[in-house]
């Protein structure tokens, strides 16, 4: 469709489900060589030139959100120059705000100055990138500005997974893998759902806590003694605090980068725009008193998820309406985000608890790094929830006892 002369396209079902304004990447800080300032507007917008991806703008038609590809001069970018790497509240106020696709910008770059280097805060909507472009990017950036090496332009964009995923969904596999997540849906009993905070941002109580030196070591001996990665043993974890807090069947979010799968006209491990899913996966009740099985059997039903990973979120939820005249989402307790990180942790710190406002609707979030040293975690509770459940949500305390049932 053309409007204005600009020849725009629909979004993929990954963007849609993460086109609102609480989606946000952000980045690690991005330190490059010292420069002057003068021309760095026009080297960022050459940056942006090898990443088709980043040359998004958005617009509607009727009620359809559709995007199109501009020179990098049409991108809407906001610098920030006045900030110091010591205004770090301020800096997060700039790169945590919601986004406004439509009408703002759509990249955000703080630019602070040191003595011998420059430090860049960049945030991004996750309607554009996913977390693996995240890192991809950031590792372009220092090879742009600082590297002896020129970048590649990439040939592909949103645009090509959009026709690869178009493809897929109407091919054999991919109606073999909707038939699956079907048979889930229709084997769930509908209940009440779970409580859903209303507006944008909400209360949480956030505890990160580190899996380090000898707790780490006892991880890793679990790991060995049940034949199973540490993936498996945090999913059983979150899986039965899920159905600790709930009586009821409920499903949780997990978080897939989609670069494992294979695609005929897609270099997956090099795409940046948006390849990720999120999938529901039934809470497992613990009615065993074999913990081992348990833990077989949660990461056999993610297993299986994996299998079929390749159905958006968004038509998953749509067979879930024509089955239970419903949407899915209210009966989402949770999400559960892992992720493997490069290198060592640097431990300064460890259990920590404060109070967060965020843009989230869950009530229980667990995100799991897993570096080579050390497994960090950070669970985010509902106010609510954790107020009415304080004990058994002390993260350290009940990691701790579950780890101890698993030696």
């Amino acid at each position: 469709m053309v409007l204005d002369n600009i020849r725009y396209f629909e979004l993929s079902e990954n963007q849609k489900y993460m086109l609102h304004p609480s989606a946000i990447a952000l980045f690690s800080l991005i330190k490059i060589k010292k420069r002057s300032l003068k021309d760095f507007e026009e080297e960022f917008r050459d940056f942006i030139s090898y990443h088709p991806s980043l040359c998004t703008i958005f617009n509607t038609r009727g009620d359809i959100v559709i995007q199109a590809y501009v020179k990098p001069a049409k991108v809407k970018v906001r610098f920030v120059y006045e900030l110091s790497i010591n205004d770090s509240k301020e800096i997060n106020q700039v790169l945590l705000a919601p986004f406004n696709v439509f009408d703002e910008e759509i990249i955000r770059v703080v630019v602070v100055e040191n003595k011998n280097e420059i430090g860049l805060y960049i945030s991004m909507p996750y309607a554009i990138i996913d977390a693996q472009s995240k890192l991809i990017l950031s590792k372009d950036i220092k090879t742009h500005f600082d590297g002896d090496i020129k970048l590649e332009r990439q040939s592909f964009s949103n645009l090509d997974f959009i026709k690869s995923q178009k493809k897929f969904l109407v091919s054999k596999e991919g109606e073999a893998n909707r038939r699956y997540w079907r048979e889930v849906l229709k084997s769930y009993t509908i209940g009440n759902g779970v409580f859903l905070p209303q507006g944008d941002k909400n209360k949480y109580v956030s505890q990160k806590f580190i899996v380090t030196e000898a707790h780490f070591e006892k991880l890793n001996s679990v790991t060995n003694k049940f034949k199973l990665p540490v993936t498996a043993i945090m999913l059983g974890f979150f899986q039965n605090l899920i159905s600790l807090l709930y009586s009821e069947s409920l499903f949780f979010n997990v978080r897939m980068n989609g670069r494992d799968n294979s695609y005929i006209d897609l270099d997956a491990n090099n795409f940046v725009g948006v390849m990720n899913n999120t999938l529901p996966i039934p809470v497992l009740k613990n009615t065993s008193i074999d913990i081992k099985k348990y833990l077989y059997e949660c990461f056999g039903i993610y297993c299986e998820a994996r299998m079929n990973q390749r159905v958006p979120f968004t038509v998953i939820d749509q067979d879930f309406n024509k089955i239970h005249n419903s949407n899915i989402d209210q009966f989402i307790a949770g999400t559960f985000n892992f992720n493997v990180l490069e290198g060592d942790l640097v431990v300064s710190r460890n259990h920590t608890k404060k109070n967060k406002e965020i843009y989230a609707k869950e009530s229980i979030i667990l995100n799991c790094y897993q570096h080579n040293n050390a497994l960090e975690l950070e669970l985010l509770c509902l106010n609510e929830i954790y107020n009415k459940n304080s004990t058994l949500l002390d993260l350290p305390s009940y990691l701790g006892l579950f780890l101890k049932i698993l030696e």
